[in-house]
């Protein structure tokens, strides 16, 4: 989901069998307040087989670009991008995201700033070097590239790439290595990468975690409009989940432990963030630009079996989650929006641990 800066939004997921094939990809927008506006829309326009992995990113003015895994050549998935105006309308059909078609292209997140430009990222099967590899690229408003496809991995075995961007078109992203014995050192780290805003790399790949003894299904990220930045993911290893915090220039500041849950975050251009999990209810916690926590908020009392999908917010304070739980027919995406107006109660952090701790 994304959110513009008056704070209507767009969600997007992934649907079985309603375009006539295996699964496609849909869309529907709202206000505000919470409304529909319009009906829901298919985003994708090639039908064959499976157009999964959806996500979507917003400017200030309510353009909006969609992203999504999709078969390119009938044996490997690529990525691929639509561009709509702020009526919805769509503006391209379907743009190639990546330049290198060897291999699977799967996972791709957008990240987009109020000026519109955007950078994408995901994770691609390099059949020379017999790995995956984390992957980004980065795009102006019209949905041109600006460069072609870059490695940010620089080792072996980068998994679930997320990436942010801010308004001078720097940008960041994370994703998990594994390494192996043949590409050491063994374990499960989160590692990070800063890139200014011609792609061009400002440092080496961070390594941002001691080995986490197990694999994480989802990293995410968000940026401010200074480039202060927080990474969040999800541990198999030892059942927690976390949020690191760090400045413009990617010195660590602060982290947040979780008991094992699903765990999001969004950050808004004067460094006012938002962390929302699920720990058997759907919580949200807002900080201020230095990480002190502003209130704690039950969204959904009782919503042990919801699984974060995504959240976005816009300049106010107004903010918008997502989630996946039950419905009459099975799974259903619901979310709710939190206006500016509330004040969210200062209760006790729940469980949450804060402290500090030197990267690795």
């Amino acid at each position: 989901m994304a959110m513009d800066a008056a704070g209507n939004s767009v969600i997007v997921w992934r649907s079985y069998k309603q375009d006539g094939s295996f699964s496609g990809i849909y869309g529907q927008r709202y206000n505000a307040g919470g409304n529909p506006i319009g009906n829901e829309f298919q985003v994708n326009q090639t039908t064959y087989l499976s157009q999964k992995m959806p996500s979507v990113a917003m400017d200030a003015m309510g353009n909006f670009v969609v992203v999504w895994a999709s078969y390119d050549n009938g044996t490997d998935e690529g990525i691929w991008a639509r561009h709509y105006n702020a009526n919805g309308q769509p503006t391209t059909g379907e743009l190639p995201v990546n330049n290198i078609t060897d291999g699977r292209q799967l996972n791709p997140k957008i990240a987009m700033n109020d000026n519109g430009d955007f950078v994408v990222g995901w994770e691609r099967w390099n059949h020379p070097t017999q790995n995956w590899r984390a992957t980004a690229r980065q795009f102006n408003a019209n949905g041109t590239p600006k460069g072609s496809e870059f490695d940010m991995t620089q080792l072996p075995h980068g998994h679930n790439p997320s990436v942010a961007t801010n308004n001078s078109g720097d940008s960041v992203g994370a994703w998990m290595r594994s390494g192996d014995s043949d590409d050491l050192p063994l374990g499960y780290y989160i590692r990070t990468r800063r890139y200014n805003a011609n792609g061009i790399p400002k440092e080496n790949a961070c390594q941002i975690t001691q080995d986490m003894g197990g694999n994480t299904d989802r990293t995410s990220i968000a940026m401010d409009g200074s480039g202060n930045y927080i990474v969040t993911w999800k541990n198999y290893g030892d059942s927690t989940s976390h949020a690191q915090r760090f400045d413009s220039n990617g010195n660590y500041i602060s982290e947040i432990i979780l008991s094992y849950c699903d765990i999001d975050v969004a950050m808004d251009q004067n460094g006012l963030s938002t962390l929302v999990w699920n720990s058997g209810d759907l919580m949200a916690q807002q900080y201020d630009s230095l990480g002190n926590p502003l209130g704690i908020l039950n969204l959904h009392p009782g919503g042990g079996n919801d699984m974060v999908v995504a959240m976005a917010r816009d300049g106010s304070g107004r903010f918008i989650v997502a989630w996946e739980g039950g419905d009459a027919d099975g799974l259903g995406v619901f979310a709710t929006i939190v206006p500016e107006s509330t004040t969210l109660s200062l209760l006790a952090l729940g469980g949450l641990l804060i402290y500090r701790r030197r990267k690795y």
